[in-house]
């Protein structure tokens, strides 16, 4: 008899309990109905119409990279005719140390922030005013949104990032507790994502929602599909697969098949740090403030006929209070951070978004 496959939690959503099923199901049941009625995927090659981005054509002949290595000055990048706006976003609450980790780990790693990013926000969610002095002083560059004392929540930080970018193409949305440990041409590569395959709505930079860099993680994640360039014979990108609801019987014959850990009961689209195609998120509607909103969200992104992609590795480790049941214990833990010269995270503030958990 085969375990029951563990599921991993996902902060920032609320509780979603079986007794939900039936009415997750009816959803997916349309969701899948309007994957269905669109046009197939463009699997492992170019699309026969260049997409367009916004009003512009996606420019894919050159990877800009930044000059003067890592810790070159930062500088806004000039936008032109010939490719789409790009913005950049971090929302935080109330954990300032890991708000800059994460923002100056990416400002780092980042190879072409500079030259395709054309402005950065961020949005506050009940820090203190010293703590909001301090990193408002240290990011210059970033334009901080207001929003009303009586506008708590993750929910309404979303929705004035989206309403502040509505000029913009593209969203590179970073969360405020990853560390991100691999260089790459993150903006560059996820845009050649997103043009090769219209029905993709946002691109992941951490493979299958991977939390972690490790080894045991590795071993042990299913829910993907690979698709691969057939130039190179390599994994271009990962889509994601959604089964059905948590329990069900699709849920329960993918795990016998594919036994190991996943989040193929997920739906499409998650706030883990990625881009996003902003035509597409305007098409799903702002965020609505109710339990398990980002689930419910990804439901209604999966009606719309979006799908969401993986770069085919991982980029960041999770810095923030660890999450309930994980799989990976202290000395795993202790080991991938001291490894990137971090301290273990188990005494880090949680954010006023873990108060709820839903499963992953």
């Amino acid at each position: 008899m085969l375990a029951r496959p563990r599921l991993r939690t996902k902060a920032r959503g609320g509780s979603l309990s079986f007794v939900e099923v039936g009415a997750v199901f009816a959803l997916f049941l349309a969701a899948a109905a309007g994957i269905a009625n669109r046009a197939p995927l463009a699997v492992g090659c170019a699309m026969a119409q260049p997409p367009t981005m916004g009003s512009r054509a996606l420019v894919t002949a050159q990877r800009p990279r930044k000059a003067g290595g890592a810790h070159a000055p930062r500088a806004t990048a000039t936008a032109s005719a010939n490719r789409p706006r790009v913005a950049a976003a971090v929302t935080t609450s109330k954990r300032p140390d890991l708000f800059r980790r994460a923002y100056f780990s990416f400002r780092t790693r980042c190879l072409d922030c500079d030259s395709l990013v054309d402005a950065w926000f961020a949005v506050d969610d009940g820090s203190s005013p010293e703590d909001l002095a301090a990193m408002q002083a240290a990011t210059g560059d970033i334009v901080w949104l207001d929003k009303p004392v009586s506008a708590r929540g993750h929910v309404s930080s979303l929705n004035r990032v989206l309403a502040a970018t509505a000029d913009y193409d593209y969203l590179v949305f970073l969360e405020d507790d990853f560390f991100f440990v691999r260089d790459a041409d993150y903006v560059w590569k996820a845009l050649d994502i997103m043009s090769k395959n219209a029905s993709i709505g946002q691109v992941v930079f951490n493979k299958l929602y991977s939390l972690t860099d490790t080894d045991a993680e590795e071993r042990v994640h299913v829910g993907a599909v690979d698709v691969v360039d057939p130039a190179t014979g390599a994994v271009d990108y990962m889509l994601h697969q959604y089964v059905g609801p948590a329990g069900s019987k699709a849920w329960s014959d993918y795990f016998a098949a594919h036994p190991g850990v996943g989040s193929v009961h997920w739906p499409h689209f998650s706030l883990n740090s990625g881009v996003w195609r902003l035509a597409a998120l305007r098409d799903v509607g702002l965020f609505e403030t109710r339990d398990a909103f980002e689930f419910f969200h990804g439901l209604r992104y999966m009606q719309r006929g979006y799908v969401t992609a993986f770069f085919p590795g991982r980029y960041s480790i999770h810095l923030g209070k660890p999450l309930p049941g994980s799989r990976l214990g202290s000395d795993v833990l202790d080991a991938m951070y001291s490894q990137h010269g971090l301290r273990h995270s188990v005494n880090a503030t949680a954010s006023a978004y873990d108060l709820n958990r839903v499963i992953r």
